[in-house]
């Protein structure tokens, strides 16, 4: 009797846990798939926030918080761009050019020539003003809008300079640094890239100086 009585029990006991088993899966497969539509769309709101241009080594990135540098378009996670040091490394290669200048300027005078001693010096004095020009320089990729003191577009001048701005900002020791944005070359569609980057930094109110 009391078997008769539990046995249809069991079976609903085991229907209702079937069940709750399968509500427990459909509702973490919904909030896995939920999650991945709330990443998809948020990428999408960022995107729709980012304006990008070419430059002479990569991307552009201009977001409503901060300018973002890249070599191949992703912006990724900001938390893993590494600072270059690439400053330091054109600084120290100048540096020894210079001194193997000012080396055979000497030697040159020493030896009675004086036009290419001259020739050595006057090279030698505008390497150094190029030195002490860059020493102000910055390689960051990311430069926090708020911290933008200027910025200066400088045309480019043809076959010798290219198109480039020059941002102006303050970094985390409270110095003010100076980085450069290089623009394609005219063998790169530099023309037209140069005009997009420039409505860019116009619509956001970014240029001071032109």
């Amino acid at each position: 009797m009391y078997r008769k009585i539990f046995h249809p029990i069991k079976k609903i006991n085991r229907l209702l846990f079937r069940l709750t088993l399968i509500c427990y899966k459909l509702v973490k497969i919904g909030t896995e798939e939920l999650s991945k539509l709330i990443r998809y769309l948020s990428n999408i709101v960022e995107k729709e926030k980012e304006k990008v241009f070419r430059t002479k080594t990569g991307f552009c990135h201009i977001f409503p918080d901060r300018i973002v540098l890249t070599r191949d378009g992703i912006v990724g996670n900001l938390s893993e761009i590494t600072v270059s040091n690439s400053i330091s490394r054109i600084l120290t290669i100048y540096t020894l050019l210079l001194v193997g200048l000012l080396y055979f300027a000497f030697n040159a005078y020493s030896s009675g020539q004086t036009l290419r001693a001259i020739a050595f010096a006057l090279v030698s004095v505008y390497l150094t003003f190029g030195i002490f020009n860059s020493l102000n320089n910055s390689a960051n990729p990311v430069i926090e809008r708020e911290k933008i003191k200027s910025v200066k577009f400088k045309k480019a001048i043809i076959g010798i300079t290219r198109s480039r701005f020059e941002v102006y900002f303050e970094d985390v020791n409270k110095r003010l640094k100076k980085r450069l944005i290089m623009l394609p070359g005219s063998m790169s569609d530099g023309s037209n890239e140069t005009e997009k980057a420039l409505k860019i930094f116009e619509d956001e109110k970014l240029i001071t100086t032109r």
